[in-house]
C-alpha cells in the first residue's frame, strides 16, 4: 500500500521516519497533500465530567429483514438500524458502552458533542 511509505512527523515538524510505531496514546493523522502522517496524542479519558454524546452509526448495521403484516398479508423489508443515539455519561462510560456496541456488531460512524454539535474525534 502506498501509505506504508509515508513518514510520521511530530506536530512541531520532526521526522520520525516511515517505520515509526505510534504509542498507545498516539495516532497518525493522514496529511495527504504533504504525503505524511502527523502524530497526535489521544487525551486521557475524563472519568469525572458527565456529558451528552451523539453516537451515529453507519447505514444498515445489521442488514434488512423481510417481514410480513399478518393483518394485510403484505410483505415489507425493515431496515432495522438506528441512525444515532444520545449517550449521557463520562468518557470512560462512553468507551465501555461503545466497546459493547461494537462487539454486538454495530458499526459506529462518528461521535458528536451533543450540546455543542461538534465532532469529538
Amino acid at each position: 500500500m502506498i501509505y506504508d511509505t509515508f513518514p510520521f512527523y511530530t506536530e512541531d515538524g520532526i521526522n520520525k521516519g516511515t517505520d515509526y510505531e505510534c504509542a498507545k496514546n498516539e495516532y497518525g493523522l493522514l496529511d495527504l497533500p504533504n504525503k505524511r502522517f502527523i502524530i497526535r496524542t489521544i487525551p486521557p479519558a475524563d472519568d469525572n465530567t458527565v456529558k451528552k454524546t451523539l453516537i451515529t452509526f453507519k447505514n444498515n448495521s445489521f442488514g434488512a429483514i423481510a417481514k410480513s403484516d399478518t393483518y394485510t398479508g403484505k410483505g415489507y423489508v425493515d431496515n432495522v438500524n438506528a441512525k444515532g443515539i444520545v449517550f449521557k455519561g463520562t468518557d470512560k462510560e462512553l468507551y465501555d458502552y461503545t466497546s459493547e456496541l461494537m462487539s454486538n456488531g454495530y458499526n459506529i460512524q462518528d461521535f458528536y458533542d451533543y450540546d455543542n454539535h461538534k465532532t469529538t474525534r
